[in-house]
């Protein structure tokens, strides 16, 4: 629900939509990349469930996300079948140049972990 309502209710929070996503899509989905994944698949699930359609994201708080999620369970049930995307609807990008590309290159640090060297904890 979270990916057509734009509000984070999933009980395994950004874990259970990144799993989600890259389900769909067909490709590991990291967090800076949630945005745009996610805006490729909301219209697949909206057509698949177009009830989602009516939920108010507003009425939904803090306070009251649990009740609400337990009632849409109820309502929709646990879990939903979802329908991979059709492969040209989603752009495969490597994280770390979207990451670049959104957040500048200074900005952002790429580890090869093949690379690994021995690093001595007591060593500046």
């Amino acid at each position: 629900m979270t990916v057509a309502i734009d509000k984070l209710v999933s009980p395994n929070g950004l874990k259970g939509v990144r799993s989600l996503l890259s389900f769909m899509t067909g490709d590991e989905v990291y967090s800076n990349q949630l945005p745009r994944v996610l805006k490729e698949c909301q219209p697949e699930i909206i057509m698949q469930y177009p009830q989602f359609k009516e939920i108010n994201p507003e009425e939904i708080t803090p306070d009251n996300y649990k009740d609400w999620l337990a009632n849409k369970v109820i309502e929709y049930g646990e879990y939903l079948p979802v329908n991979t995307l059709v492969v040209n609807l989603h752009e495969f990008k490597d994280a770390t140049e979207e990451a670049m590309e959104q957040f500048g290159e200074n900005q952002v640090i790429s580890v090869n972990i093949d690379d690994k060297k021995e690093i001595n904890p007591n060593s500046n």
